[in-house]
């Protein structure tokens, strides 16, 4: 999702383009804008990156005071951030988590119950016992 200050001008707009970001103040997320900072230098679009947020919070708390706008997962945008969120019509944005664990301990069932869920889609390279 794309995390807009309220009043922002983009806001405003019925469907949003990765294009729409060109010179945009951009809060970027440390570890998690890379693939999107890459596409958008491929198709020459010229980011206006303001800032680096190492955390989601960070991210919300400086777009929410104005310095700019960040992508963002969707559940981390919240009505009391006063923050408006839209999706790119042409871009799909998807976020990649990877769990590690000890393969000589048991694993414990919590774990267990997480991987074999629906909430993370994963080819295990190894039977979970």
């Amino acid at each position: 999702m794309l995390a807009l200050p309220e009043g922002h001008p983009l806001t405003m707009k019925e469907e949003l383009f990765m294009t729409d970001l060109e010179n945009v103040p951009l809060v970027a997320r440390d570890f998690c804008s890379s693939g999107f900072i890459d596409g958008a230098h491929s198709i020459g679009l010229k980011l206006n990156i303001v800032a680096t947020a190492f955390s989601e919070e960070w991210a919300v708390a400086l777009v929410s005071a104005g310095l700019g706008v960040a992508i963002l997962p969707e559940g981390y945008i919240m009505p009391e951030h006063k923050i408006v969120s839209r999706r790119f019509s042409n871009v799909d944005l998807t976020r990649q988590v990877g769990i590690a664990y000890d393969g000589k301990k048991k694993v414990p069932e919590a774990l267990k119950m997480i991987i074999q869920s629906d909430l993370l889609k994963m080819t295990p390279s190894s039977a979970i016992t």
